[in-house]
């Protein structure tokens, strides 16, 4: 659900990016590597590097880090494994 609502605010914030996923899943669909089954990039990747794209690599970035503007409502929870 978290994921889900993240992705959602990510759309929000330009309306440009929901093409643009689209279109990068569509393109990865047609050369067959959009299938996580089959050990291939998986959607949420996809959405996941073309956020990362968008705001890191475009200057100025298209997209602002939520989960640094917004920590109350992106809080991740850090969990410690011993």
């Amino acid at each position: 659900i978290r994921n889900t609502h993240l992705m959602k605010c990510y759309s929000d914030q330009d309306w440009r990016v929901r093409p643009l996923v689209l279109m990068i899943k569509n393109w990865a669909k047609f050369h067959n590597i959009n299938d996580a089954a089959n050990r291939t990039i998986s959607s949420y990747s996809l959405v996941l590097m073309t956020i990362f794209y968008l705001q890191v690599e475009c200057h100025p970035p298209v997209l602002p880090k939520l989960q640094k503007k917004y920590p109350v409502n992106f809080y991740l929870k850090k969990i410690f494994l011993f």
